[in-house]
């Protein structure tokens, strides 16, 4: 998490500079949208997420909607340990 805004609406807004590759995976967003609802007892629809893409040329912002965001439940899953043996 790079920075993060609070809006005059009270919801909040969280940027993830990246310096490399466009179009990374929403993953990390949404883990971080998640983390910071629950440190601020606000729901996941009050914060919003971005990358800014900064090696674009001129930059390039892509803010992701709630819809791209992961669920708390397919983060849980993915964080989980293996059952494999």
């Amino acid at each position: 998490m790079d920075a993060v805004f609070e809006g005059a609406d009270s919801t909040w807004l969280i940027v993830d500079w990246k310096t490399g590759r466009l179009r990374v995976p929403v993953d990390q967003l949404s883990v971080y949208v998640h983390a910071w609802a629950a440190s601020q007892g606000v729901p996941t629809g009050a914060v919003r997420a971005a990358y800014v893409y900064v090696s674009a040329p001129g930059g390039l912002v892509e803010e992701l909607s709630p819809a791209d965001l992961l669920p708390l439940e397919a983060i849980t899953r993915l964080l989980a340990p293996s059952t494999r043996p």
